[in-house]
Order: structure tokens, then sequence, then C-alpha cells
């Protein structure tokens, strides 16, 4: 007979199981460190990528969001081997579980230099590592230093800073440089520097190691970091033939702390020979060519002594050319002003003007004498000729009109002689001294018995 149980065990849904799963996951797998291939990538840019962890055996779904997407995404690749850091988190509709990431590390060297290439590729495209980019290192600078402090790269790259020149300023940044937190320890120290605006050059350096002791200075947003710096950059790292990727964005570069050091500073005792062997040569160069130009200028007096006194005597010559040229225009003026006068004279004397006044005179003389001649001769002529007018006038019928009488005609012109041969109311024109008449006659008669003598 089968044992019948006291107590029913508890009965749950396919939702509380999820739930309680998701909450002992949430628990106990908060801080995970995973290694595996990935496999099965899925990348959506900007937003998550989805891939698969595994090794001989199992597989484990993982997702890194868009968070951690921009630092880590390079890493999401194929056939790339990764440690992978996270929490489990189930997912109770499907009963699945994957592992959040929040971070991405390659291990093994080829893995390691395969990410490297890709990012270096990524960061080349956008233009990062042109050389028109790259800003000249200033002269003198305030350093700011960012390295660790127990390192012997700071002690390399102070002392040969000093030794070169003792009164360099350098401020020592300390910070990670190297394992989880340093691109973000120099990253937030560049950061700082640019805000303080108390130095002229910012300086990376540490020590050698292996491209894994190195990869902090391959970290894309450490790489971005240095590019976005406001104030110049100059790196160092390691003693790898390798450049990082933060040396190629930077302004400068070395192979190591002190070989940046040798860059960045003057050599003082060598100025200061420099300097002086300069002042040496630049006062013998002063000194000789002081002597040539005072020679030149020996010279040049000489040739200015000589053309001086040609041109005095130059000037004598001209002066004694001017004052014969004086003389000879005076004499020459004075002879033509003789002459003028003497033409002048004889123009005067021929003049057509007094000429013409002479022989109006003479033709005034001339007419004087012909009308005196003419009336001479004409006077008796005239005479008769006015007694044969005055014998005109009195046989003129105009002479018998002038005397009172006139003569009478027919409108036509015909001259009446006989008044009975014009009837009556006939028109008649009566011709006057002066003027004439238009007169109707009223009766023809014989005689006219009242006619007197008009004189």
């Amino acid at each position: 007979m089968a044992n019948i149980p006291t107590k029913e065990k508890e009965i749950l849904t396919p939702t509380e199981v999820a739930a309680r799963v998701s909450s002992s996951l949430g628990y106990n797998f908060q801080d995970l460190r995973v290694e595996g291939e990935v496999t099965s990538t899925y990348l959506r840019p900007r937003q998550f990528a989805l891939f698969t962890l595994k090794d001989k055996v199992s597989i484990l779904k993982a997702a890194l969001w868009s968070p951690h997407l921009g630092r880590y995404g390079n890493f999401v690749e194929d056939g790339l081997h990764v440690v992978a850091h996270g929490k489990l988190a189930a997912y109770g509709q499907r009963s699945e579980y994957q592992l959040v990431v929040d971070s991405l590390v390659p291990i093994g060297q080829g893995d390691l230099k395969k990410a490297y290439l890709k990012l270096k590729e990524k960061l080349t495209k956008e233009g990062l590592f042109e050389l028109d980019r790259k800003r000249p290192i200033p002269s003198w600078p305030r350093v700011a230093l960012i390295t660790s402090p127990q390192g012997a790269a700071v002690e390399d790259f102070i002392k040969t800073a000093l030794a070169r020149f003792p009164v360099a300023q350098i401020s020592l940044i300390p910070a990670r440089v190297q394992g989880e937190g340093a691109w973000e320890s120099i990253a937030f120290s560049i950061e700082k520097i640019n805000l303080w605006q108390q130095h002229d050059l910012i300086v990376l350096t540490r020590g050698g190691g292996s491209l894994e002791d190195l990869w902090t200075f391959n970290e894309e947003p450490l790489v971005r970091a240095v590019s976005l710096s406001r104030l110049p950059t100059f790196a160092a790292i390691g003693h790898s033939t390798d450049l990082s990727l933060v040396e190629m964005v930077s302004d400068g570069k070395a192979i190591t702390p002190t070989a940046a050091a040798e860059a960045i500073f003057p050599d003082l005792a060598l100025f200061c020979r420099t300097f002086a062997e300069n002042q040496s040569r630049l006062k013998r160069a002063k000194d000789s060519l002081i002597e040539h130009r005072r020679n030149n200028l020996s010279k040049l007096m000489g040739r200015l002594s000589t053309f001086t006194r040609r041109l005095s005597n130059l000037r004598v010559r001209i002066e004694e050319s001017l004052k014969a040229m004086r003389t000879s225009l005076r004499a020459l003026a004075r002879g033509r002003r003789e002459k003028l006068i003497a033409l002048i004279e004889r123009l005067k004397v021929a003049s057509p003007r007094r000429q013409l006044m002479r022989q109006r005179e003479l033709l005034s003389a001339h007419l004087e004498n012909l009308f005196r001649i003419k009336n001479k001769l004409l006077s008796p002529f005239q005479l008769k000729l006015n007694r044969a007018i005055d014998n005109l006038e009195l046989l003129s019928p105009l002479g018998i009109l002038k005397r009172g009488y006139s003569l009478t005609t027919t409108l036509e012109g015909t001259i009446i002689k006989n008044a009975q041969t014009v009837p009556p109311n006939t028109l008649i024109r009566v011709h006057l001294a002066q003027g004439t008449l238009i007169a109707r006659v009223l009766e023809p008669k014989a005689r006219s018995q009242h006619i007197k003598n008009p004189q």
C-alpha cells in the first residue's frame, strides 16, 4: 500500500518559476567572468550586440547594450577569444537566461592583435591619424605628465628633462596605466588638465610591457579622449616597435620616456654652448662686415672726392659759358634792337597810310580844280539852258494849266474841243494842274459868257 503524504507540495505556475529563477540568478550571479569564443554575433549599431560564448561543450547567450557598446563593440567578432564580465539575467516568458555583459577583454596575442588592427582601421577611416590634425609641440612648455608615480618611466622622464633643462616645469598627474580602470583614470586626467588651463603640453608615458600590459593605450575611449584634447599631446608608451593607438593619435611621440624628454626639452648646456659659439661667430661676422664696409666706404669717399673736384671744375666752366652767353646775347639783342628801330623808321616813311593821305590830299586838290574849270566852262551854257526851260514852260500845257486853265476829255481820254459834241448827262474828265475831276454835262452851250482871264 502506497504512502500518502500528509501535506501536499506547493504547486507553481511557469511564471512563478521563472520569477524565482530570475531572482536566484540575480542574487547569486552578479559578478561573473566568463571565458569563451564569440560566435553567432548580431550587431545593431549604437543599440546592442547579441552573441554566444562557447567552449568545447556548452554555449552561453550574451548581450552587450549601448552604454558599453561603443567601447567593447570591436571585440564582438566571431572567432575572437574573450573574457566577458557581467551578470546573469533570466527571461521568464521563454525560460531562458543570458549573460548581460559590461566589459570584454580579448585574450591571447592573436586575438589582441586582431582587435588592435580592427580598431586601427576604423579610426583611420575617421581620419584621427591624419597628419594635418597634428599640432606643433610648444617650445619651453609647461608639462603635465600623466603616468604611474611608482614606475621607472616617471623617474626617467623627469631625470632626463631636468638634466637637459634645469628650469623645466613638470606637473606629475598620477594615474593608473595598466589593468582595470586604467583608461578611465587617464582620460579623466586629460579632461582635468584641459580645464585647469595651467599647462602647455600633456605627456602620456609608461614603461615597457606585453601587448596585454599596454592594452590600456589601445582602448577606443582613451584614444578619442586624446584626440579631443585642446592641449597638444605627446606619448611615449613602452618599448615596443608597434605603436599604440594613443601614440598614433597624439601630436608627438617617442619610443621611450627618456626619448620623449629629449624631444620636448632643449639641452640647456648645449644651447648655451651653441649660443656662445653663435655669438662668437656673429661677432666675427660683424667685425668682418664692418671692416668690409669701412673699406668700401673709404673707396666711395675717394670716388666722391674725385667727383666733387670734377663737379667744381664743371661748375666753373658752366659759369664762364653762361657769362659769355649773356654777353653774346646782350650784343645780339642790341644789334637786333638797332635794326628794328631803323626798320620802324623806314616803315614810317614808306607807310601806306601816309602815302594814302598824301594821295587823298592831291585828289582833293585836283577835284577842286576840276569843279572850278567845270563851273567856268558850263556857266554860259547853263544860262542858255535856263532860258530855254522858261520858254518851254510857257508853251507847255502843264504851264497853261498852272495858270488856271483846264483840259477836258471824255472818260476814254478824247479831248473835247466843241461843247456841242457832248450830249447832256455825259460824264467827262476835267484835268487840272493838280488833280482830275469827273463831271456830268448838264447842258452844252456854244460859248461861255462868264469866263474870265485867269491871269
